[in-house]
């Protein structure tokens, strides 16, 4: 019973490759925590994107109803399908009409 308590205290105290443990257990949260943060960056770029170019399409389309055109809901339609990008988040959007 001695030498296995001598043999748990011995272990208990040996410090030798707590470094590689040690990062072992954080490497995994550093990681996903690398992750969240450019997962959330390509969130938020998509949501800039999509307001400037709702932004741009209201403006587009209050022009044309100022100018008499009663197809408005068309000419934003067309803005959006004309000016969105081919390649970035928002390539799949559709627009649907009221």
């Amino acid at each position: 019973m001695r030498l296995l308590t001598a043999s748990i205290s011995s272990f208990l105290r040996d410090r030798k490759g707590s470094t590689g443990v040690m990062f072992g257990l954080v490497a995994l949260p550093c990681v996903m925590a690398a992750a969240v943060a450019v997962e959330y960056s390509d969130l938020v770029g998509a949501k800039t994107e999509l307001q400037a170019l709702s932004d741009a399409a209201a403006l587009a389309a209050s022009s044309a109803y100022a100018d008499g055109n009663d197809d408005y809901t068309a000419i934003a339609e067309d803005y959006i399908n004309k000016n969105k990008s081919d390649s970035g988040p928002l390539k799949d959007i559709e627009v649907n009409r009221p």
